[in-house]
C-alpha cells in the first residue's frame, strides 16, 4: 500500500471511530434532551471556572460559528443551563456562564457520558489506548502546523 493511501485510510479509521462514538452518545444526549454540542458547551464553561466566557471563545474552542454558538446557547438558556451577562469592562462583548442548574445537569450526565467511553475503549489494553492517545496528540500537532497550507 503507498504512503499517500495508508494515511487515507488511517484519517477515514479516525473518522468512522469518531462518528460510532458519537451516534453510541447521541442516545445518552437525547435522554436528557440535549445534543452533543450543547453538552460540550456545558463542559467548556464548566472547565472555564466561575468568570464565565466570551461566546466567541466558545465557537473558536469548538470550533463552530458564531450563529451556531448563539442558538446553542440560546437553547441552554431557555433551558435554565446557561446564563448570558455582560463583560465586566467591555460593553461590546457578552459572557455565557453556567447556571446551578447546568452544573447539576452536567453532575448528572457526565458519570454516565463517562462510563459510556470507559466501555467502549474497553476493547484497548492500557498501554494501546496511551499509545493511540501519543499517536493522535501529535497528528494534532502536526496538523496545528499545516493550518493556512
Amino acid at each position: 500500500m503507498k504512503r499517500d493511501d495508508r494515511a487515507y485510510e488511517v484519517w477515514r479509521g479516525i473518522r468512522h471511530a469518531t462518528a460510532a462514538g458519537r451516534r453510541m452518545l447521541s442516545d445518552l444526549f437525547r435522554e436528557h434532551e440535549l445534543t452533543g454540542s450543547q453538552f460540550r458547551v456545558l463542559r467548556l464553561l464548566d472547565e472555564s471556572g466561575e468568570e464565565g466566557v466570551m461566546l466567541s471563545q466558545v465557537g473558536d474552542r469548538l470550533r463552530v460559528t458564531c450563529g451556531n454558538i448563539t442558538n446553542l446557547v440560546d437553547r441552554l438558556e431557555q433551558r435554565g443551563y446557561v446564563r448570558r451577562r455582560p463583560h465586566p469592562t467591555d460593553r461590546r462583548v457578552l459572557l455565557a456562564e453556567l447556571t446551578s442548574d447546568g452544573r447539576e445537569a452536567l453532575a448528572r450526565i457526565t458519570p454516565m457520558y463517562r462510563e459510556k467511553i470507559a466501555r467502549m475503549m474497553a476493547c484497548l489494553a492500557d498501554d494501546e489506548q496511551e499509545m493511540i492517545c501519543e499517536l493522535l496528540n501529535r497528528i494534532a500537532e502536526r496538523a496545528r502546523e499545516l493550518e493556512g497550507d
